[in-house]
């Protein structure tokens, strides 16, 4: 049987199958968890009920996709130093990654200034309009899934500044401790302590990602020599003491959800080493994860909004109890959160292939299409020019196939 780590070569990281499957099951069940996290956070469930307890398990079980981003997104980068300098590297994942995040975002606050408009609350001086709009946009950059590209960017900027530094286990140490500073910072309080504003509080994880792309070898032939019942036991203790920790800041602290968690990062890099585990693809057939996971993240908080006021509106029409009565029930609130998730997903993802068909659109959600493909030779084997350079960006990117 092939081995994970037969055939690869971190400087052509595209040239094993095997090797980046477990990239794409990352970003799909990382997306997945994503998605399914902001779900739920949507709505209010009472605290002591069984419903909100189920939403902590829920909640729990999907934390793992920040950590396996940021992993991901080193290991794909620790595959391309060698072949672009870093200004180059940088500028394209501008280009491919912020350019879109800019659009989304600027929509995002344009959303939010149109329903403090229909509710009255916007001020309608030129001053305090201005003022507002300036806090709409700090909120949606700091508190709201839109943190992760410039916090990406500002730690890939940081490491490809530091490059020659990568294989230097000093700065392994500087970021470890920054990570655990954020990690006890959420107990003391002694800065903003939401995950969403940890600056480099990720950074060690991208960095991990580009040295396990650079001791490949070493890394897989580790993983494979674990056994797979092994790696569940792990993921079980380690998301029990997560969600212990979680029950635990409830009681001290405001932020119990926090993905910085330490009992949290253990069992997102438990998760992430299954998933390198995995011989298998984790996604549906019909789902084309390397085109279509920066489109999601891009679009789905803002799908949020009108899926739930419409789940709201049906919710009220055809139950007697309040949306908040109704969450308590555990049963009812997994039907709720389930269809919820499930119309975001599907309504995001027509909308990513109504943009993928454009070649004028495509690049909104960090594609490019090419329509007049030639033939390039890659490997021993030939591939049309546009799907290898597809191929090409979509590993480049973290959310974008990723």
């Amino acid at each position: 049987m092939a081995k994970l780590s037969d055939n690869f070569s971190p400087a052509n990281p595209n040239g094993s199958k095997d090797n980046l499957l477990f990239v794409d099951n990352v970003r799909f069940c990382s997306m997945v968890g994503i998605v399914a996290v902001h779900t739920l956070f949507r709505w209010y469930v009472p605290e002591g009920t069984s419903g909100f307890e189920l939403q902590a398990l829920l909640l729990q079980a999907t934390k793992f996709g920040t950590v396996g981003f940021y992993l991901i997104s080193g290991f794909l980068l620790g595959g391309r130093l060698e072949q672009r300098s870093p200004c180059e590297y940088l500028l394209r994942r501008i280009k491919s990654v912020a350019v879109p995040w800019a659009v989304w975002a600027s929509l995002a606050v344009g959303v939010a200034v149109a329903e403090s408009i229909v509710h009255r609350n916007f001020p309608m001086h030129f001053g305090p309009a201005i003022a507002s709009v300036g806090i709409s946009t700090y909120r949606l950059i700091f508190f709201s899934p839109f943190w992760f590209v410039p916090n990406f960017l500002l730690s890939l900027s940081f490491l490809l500044m530091f490059r020659r530094y990568l294989d230097d286990l000093r700065l392994a140490a500087v970021l470890l401790a920054c990570t655990l500073f954020y990690s006890v910072n959420i107990y003391g309080h002694w800065i903003a302590s939401e995950h969403t504003t940890a600056i480099f509080g990720f950074t060690f994880y991208q960095w991990l990602g580009v040295w396990g792309a650079r001791n490949s070898k070493l890394v897989f032939t580790f993983v494979e020599r674990i056994q797979m019942r092994l790696l569940v036991g792990i993921i079980f203790l380690t998301g029990s003491l997560a969600l212990a920790e979680t029950h635990l800041l409830l009681h001290f602290t405001g932020d119990p959800y926090n993905s910085l968690r330490l009992s949290n990062q253990l069992f997102s890099v438990a998760v992430v080493i299954a998933l390198m585990r995995l011989r298998r693809p984790t996604w549906p057939h019909f789902v084309d994860v390397r085109s279509s996971t920066f489109g999601l993240y891009l679009l789905h908080y803002i799908c949020l909004g009108p899926v739930g006021l419409a789940m709201r509106f049906v919710q009220q029409h055809l139950m007697r109890e309040s949306l908040a009565e109704s969450l308590a029930h555990p049963a009812l609130a997994l039907a709720l959160w389930l269809a919820m998730f499930f119309e975001v997903y599907i309504l995001c993802s027509v909308a990513i292939n109504i943009f993928l068909k454009s070649r004028k659109l495509s690049w909104i959600i960090g594609q490019r299409r090419v329509d007049a493909p030639t033939t390039v030779s890659v490997g021993a084997s030939s591939l049309p020019e546009d799907s290898a350079e597809r191929q090409h960006r979509s590993n480049d990117l973290v959310l974008n196939p990723s």
